[in-house]
């Protein structure tokens, strides 16, 4: 009797060796459990011993052992987490480009439509921690409009080659109606931690911290309205208007065309996201939340413009004399993430 109690121990600890190394590397659920059992009982090509009388604690030191994986001894769920994962989220709502020389006071601003998509790969480090990379394609864009505003330039001097001798005079300038839409689209390399519990057997839950590298690929602006020059001499304290040849002009066109302007080559971005995941089947999971994006990098070059270029042609916000030009947005996240590996 004590031969077979001690080789029944001898059993009992080969098993829960074995049981514990297939968790290491394979992660068993409790329910997988008994079929790890008949592998092993296979392999040894003979019957064991029953061990109904313990069942009980072996599995009890099982759910221990899972719930123990990565260091969390509070009970974490038995669930299959994806280890690896390709991903593909869709971001769209509010967007704006924010230029703080841009007010409230003056202008109308109104945030566009924006959106962001995005591909890529994911990677467990921790049961409930991963990093993910991607390639993506981003927009922002913006309205702003303007009543009236009204603009003098005082000092300037007449074309000698057109009146000589030339008199000094300011140039009052009014603008009307103006609107102006303008639009940036970029291509990003999106990189991010995630804390959370995506899996397929329950609804789960995630939040995303990430920074995102981009470049401009495309942008476009549309722009509205009419201004007025008036030239004073202050000299004679007399004021003309509708003499083109001296450049005073009555409601002409504010835009005959496309402003000049220079967008900066990279632009950096933080972004924060979260919300709560669907499984759907034993490879695929949903991802459904809202995100920010807040750029941090001036998205266009300081323009050397004087004052009275920017009379016409000009997108007040990216020709940026004032202050920086960032991008914003904000909306729903919605995501595919297939799984590769289960941890």
């Amino acid at each position: 009797m004590k031969k077979l109690l001690l080789i029944t121990t001898m059993l009992i600890c080969l098993i829960s060796i074995s049981v514990s190394a297939q968790l290491s590397n394979a992660e068993l659920l409790p329910g997988k459990y008994k079929g790890g059992l008949l592998h092993l009982e296979n392999s040894l090509n003979h019957e064991l011993p029953d061990m109904s009388s313990h069942q009980s604690f072996v599995e009890e030191d099982l759910m221990l052992i899972q719930s123990d994986e990565g260091g969390f001894l509070s009970g974490l769920s038995a669930v299959n987490l994806p280890r690896k994962s390709y991903f593909i989220n869709a971001h769209f709502g509010a967007s704006d480009l924010s230029n703080k020389s841009i007010s409230d006071e003056n202008w109308d601003i109104k945030k566009g439509f924006g959106y962001q998509i995005e591909f890529g790969y994911y990677k467990k480090i921790k049961p409930l921690i991963a990093i993910g990379v991607g390639l993506g394609v981003s927009s922002y864009a913006n309205e702003i409009s303007i009543g009236q505003i009204d603009q003098t330039i005082t000092g300037l001097e007449e074309d000698s080659t057109i009146i000589s001798p030339a008199d000094m005079f300011d140039e009052r300038i009014e603008y009307l109606s103006i609107v102006e839409n303008t639009r940036v689209t970029y291509l990003d390399v999106p990189v991010f931690i995630e804390f959370g519990n995506p899996n397929i057997d329950k609804i789960g839950y995630y939040i995303k911290l990430g920074l995102k590298l981009s470049t401009p690929i495309a942008d476009n602006f549309s722009g509205n309205g009419n201004y007025t020059v008036r030239g004073y001499y202050p000299d004679y304290q007399v004021e003309l208007v509708d003499i083109p040849e001296l450049g005073f002009v009555l409601n002409d066109p504010m835009f005959n065309n496309t402003p000049k302007y220079d967008l900066n080559s990279i632009n950096l971005s933080g972004m924060v996201s979260g919300g709560i995941t669907f499984p759907l089947s034993n490879s695929w999971i949903l991802k459904a939340g809202a995100q920010y994006v807040y750029g941090f990098s001036d998205i266009s070059k300081e323009s050397d413009l004087t004052a009275k270029d920017r009379q016409v042609n000009v997108n007040h916000i990216l020709e940026n004399n004032d202050s920086g030009t960032f991008t914003r947005s904000f909306g729903v996240e919605i995501g595919l993430q297939y799984v590769i590996d289960l941890y």
